[in-house]
């Protein structure tokens, strides 16, 4: 897996990740624990892990000039409008009424 370009508003960002696993010997520390095995087979399993945690934290820090907006409707009207208007999902429903209220009503 590779990491996104790196972009310089994120360079103070700082990220952890715990390590856990019930046999011991299996994480990729060298034997006095105050290292990291980059050559170890379970070292690159976990910086795929970290590199995937890493892409999802930029993706949030980018989308930090959105709002969530969530609110609740009666089942039977979002199903029929998932079917019409032919979306998978409710949230589908949610943003496009959204986007389609905006543009109906010139709001920029």
């Amino acid at each position: 897996m590779k990491t996104e370009e790196f972009e310089e508003r994120f360079s103070s960002f700082r990220g952890y990740v715990d390590l856990k696993d019930t046999k011991s010997r299996m994480l990729p520390f060298n034997t006095t624990k105050n290292s990291v095995n980059t050559d170890s087979e379970e070292y690159e399993k976990i910086l795929d892990y970290m590199v995937e945690a890493m892409n999802k934290s930029m993706q949030h820090f980018r989308d930090l000039g959105l709002r969530c907006i969530s609110y609740k409707r009666p089942v039977e009207q979002v199903t029929k409008l998932m079917k019409l208007l032919d979306l998978k999902y409710a949230k589908d429903v949610g943003e496009y009424t959204y986007d389609q209220y905006i543009k109906n009503n010139n709001i920029k």
